[in-house]
């Protein structure tokens, strides 16, 4: 039996879960992942049943260009115009195929290790380049990258 989403009982639940959407995250499940947050933890912050710290509303804001006034408040743009450079409204035009074997990859070579949800992003951002356009400049970022990371 399918279990039904719970309504957010509140308006930070509320716009939590608005945030995961408007970043093409149906499944909860797979974003508290690259928050590094159990599913179960996200869902309660999602229904309001539990307030998340300061330290998860920056994860929204620095992975993710959330405003953090809009998080907070309900005010202004959801996402933050001043930094726009990270990528959150092209996520339509991504290459899903690519990015899917990307996402792959990285977890294979990470092989049970933990990165940071920040780091692992930068991660699947570079080997999505490798296997779009294979810049050389590209594959040694992301080869020295995961060389530096500590071995399990």
């Amino acid at each position: 039996m399918a279990r039904t989403t719970a309504k957010p009982k509140t308006p930070l639940a509320r716009r939590l879960c608005e945030a995961r959407l408007a970043l093409g995250f149906k499944e909860r499940k797979l974003f508290a992942h690259y928050l590094g947050l159990l599913p179960e933890t996200l869902g309660n912050y999602e229904t309001g049943s539990n307030e998340p710290r300061a330290s998860v509303l920056l994860l929204y804001h620095t992975q993710y260009n959330i405003a953090l006034d809009w998080l907070l408040t309900g005010k202004g743009d959801m996402f933050d115009n001043k930094n726009r450079d990270y990528k959150t409204a092209a996520y339509d035009d991504i290459d899903k195929t690519a990015l899917q074997k990307a996402v792959t990859a990285v977890e294979a070579g990470l092989g049970g290790s933990y990165v940071p949800p920040g780091k692992k992003a930068e991660l699947i951002e570079l080997a999505c380049a490798v296997l779009k356009d294979s810049k050389a400049e590209s594959l040694r970022k992301l080869i020295s990258l995961l060389a530096a990371l500590p071995k399990p």
